[in-house]
C-alpha cells in the first residue's frame, strides 16, 4: 500500500472540514441565541445604567452653573460652565453608546422585552422635563430597569420552574420584603428623604388609578 494515500486522505479531510467550518467564528454567539440575547441584555443594562448618572450629574451641573452663587469672581463661574460642558459631552457619548446597545435590543429581543427597553429609554428622557425632580426620575428609571430585567430574565428561562418551589418561595418572599419597605417608606416608619418618600407616594397614587375599579355585586 502506497504509505502517501492515508497522508492525502487525512489532508483532504481537513482541507473538507475547514471550508465546512471557515463561516464559524470561535468564541462568537450566534445571532439571535441565547447567549447573543444575554450580551445585548447585559449591554443595554450596563449602558442604561451609566447614562442615567451621566444625564444627573450634567443637569446637576446646569443647575449650579446658572443658579445664583455667593462667589461673584469670573473665574468661578466660568469654571461651573466648564463643568456643565464637560458633563454634556460625556452625556451625549453616554446617549450614542445607549441608543446603540438600543439597536442590539431591537435586532434580537422579543417585542415584551424591546417594549420594556423602550420604557427605560421615556423612563430617561424625563430628565429634561422634570430636571428638578430627579430623585422621582431616578426612581422611576430604577423601575423600569426592574421590569427590563424581569422580560430578560423570562425571556432567557432565568425564572424559577413549576417544580422549583422552594426558589419560588424565596423570591415570592423577596417581593414581599421589598413591598413592605416601599409600605413603611411611604408611611414615614422608615427613615428616607422626602423626596423619594413623595417619588414612592406619586407612584403609588399612579398605579391605584391605573389599575381598574372593582365591581362588587
Amino acid at each position: 500500500m502506497d504509505p502517501i494515500a492515508p497522508a492525502a486522505v487525512r489532508a483532504s479531510g481537513s482541507i473538507a472540514g475547514a471550508a465546512l467550518g471557515r463561516n464559524r467564528s470561535v468564541g462568537i454567539a450566534r445571532i439571535g441565541s441565547a447567549e447573543d440575547r444575554a450580551q445585548a441584555y447585559h449591554r443595554f443594562m450596563e449602558a442604561a445604567q451609566r447614562c442615567t448618572f451621566v444625564m444627573l450629574e450634567y443637569f446637576l451641573r446646569r443647575k449650579e452653573a446658572t443658579g445664583p452663587s455667593p462667589l461673584r469672581q469670573p473665574l468661578w463661574r466660568l469654571f461651573r460652565h466648564w463643568c456643565a460642558e464637560g458633563a454634556r459631552t460625556r452625556m451625549m457619548q453616554a446617549q450614542v453608546e445607549l441608543h446603540a446597545a438600543l439597536m442590539g435590543i431591537e435586532l434580537c429581543a422579543p417585542a415584551p422585552v424591546r417594549e420594556a427597553a423602550q420604557k427605560v429609554i421615556g423612563a430617561l428622557h424625563r430628565f429634561e422635563d422634570r430636571p428638578d425632580d430627579y430623585i422621582g426620575v431616578l426612581t422611576e428609571h430604577t423601575e423600569a430597569q426592574v421590569e427590563f430585567l424581569h422580560a430578560a430574565r423570562h425571556d432567557l428561562a432565568y425564572n424559577p420552574k413549576f417544580w422549583q418551589l422552594l426558589r419560588k418561595l424565596r423570591e415570592r418572599r423577596y417581593r414581599k420584603r421589598a413591598e413592605q419597605r416601599v409600605a413603611q417608606i411611604i408611611d414615614g416608619s422608615v427613615p428616607a428623604s422626602d423626596a423619594m418618600r413623595e417619588a414612592f407616594r406619586r407612584r403609588d397614587r399612579e398605579r391605584r388609578e391605573a389599575s381598574p375599579p372593582s365591581h362588587q355585586g
